[in-house]
């Protein structure tokens, strides 16, 4: 185990630390005035960086909600307290679920599936045990084959449990995995972000990770996912 320490004493008696434990390594500190810049190497397969502060050498390391990095691997803040200690920490790679055949559907739903006029879905969309019948709101055509319909609302196929084989067994089969994908992401139980915005993440941009909230969420304006093909977001809400 890996552990730096690193001590400045600041012309107006600011003195600060930084505990690197583990990973990342190399954890720098330097100062202008009031503005105190953390640095760190990079950490293969991590996917965010988290700075810690305390204000005394020993007691618990509070995250400072500011302090979450994707790529960055510094950053800069004012402090005006006499005493700071610090830590960064890098948090390891959501590791990806399992989809199974639930990815081949937009839309998948056991008991039914409504829209409101004028909305756009891209992708197929499946429910099942339910019939077609509990598919609401789309102007559904069936195709000759009977095994899918399609809408306008729908830039891909819809299907139902009472369609023609083998589309029932398929929906069975991407219901069950749907089922254990949730049962997957529903049991992460370490978040990188908790109750962020108090609930309303309205034109936030999100970094990959495991975001909890103890209520439900508000979102009124567009949100962004930042990050590359592999990262992953999963989101606990209430």
């Amino acid at each position: 185990m890996k552990k730096a320490i690193m001590i400045v004493t600041m012309v107006f008696l600011m003195t600060v630390a930084a505990y690197a434990i583990e990973t990342p390594v190399n954890v720098e500190i330097s100062h202008t005035g009031s503005n105190v810049t953390i640095s760190w190497s990079p950490v293969n397969n991590a996917n965010s960086y988290k700075v810690y502060t305390r204000e005394t050498p020993y007691g618990q390391y509070e995250w400072d909600e500011n302090g979450t990095f994707t790529t960055a691997t510094s950053w800069t803040k004012t402090e005006s307290d006499a005493r700071k200690f610090y830590k960064v920490t890098a948090v390891a790679r959501l590791a990806p679920v399992n989809l199974g055949t639930a990815e081949n559907y937009a839309v998948l739903a056991e008991s039914g599936i409504s829209s409101i006029p004028s909305s756009t879905i891209t992708g197929h969309i499946g429910l099942s045990p339910s019939a077609a019948s509990f598919v609401t709101g789309f102007s559904l055509t069936m195709h000759s084959s009977g095994t899918y319909s399609t809408s306008t609302q729908v830039i891909g196929n819809v299907y139902a449990a009472d369609y023609a084989d083998p589309t029932p067994s398929n929906l069975t089969t991407a219901i069950g995995d749907m089922e254990l994908a949730y049962t997957d992401a529903a049991g992460r139980i370490t978040p990188d972000f908790l109750n962020l915005g108090a609930g309303d993440i309205t034109g936030l941009n999100l970094a990959p990770g495991l975001y909890k909230w103890g209520t439900g969420i508000l979102i009124s304006s567009a949100v962004t996912l930042t990050g590359g093909p592999n990262d992953i977001w999963i989101f606990q809400i209430a």
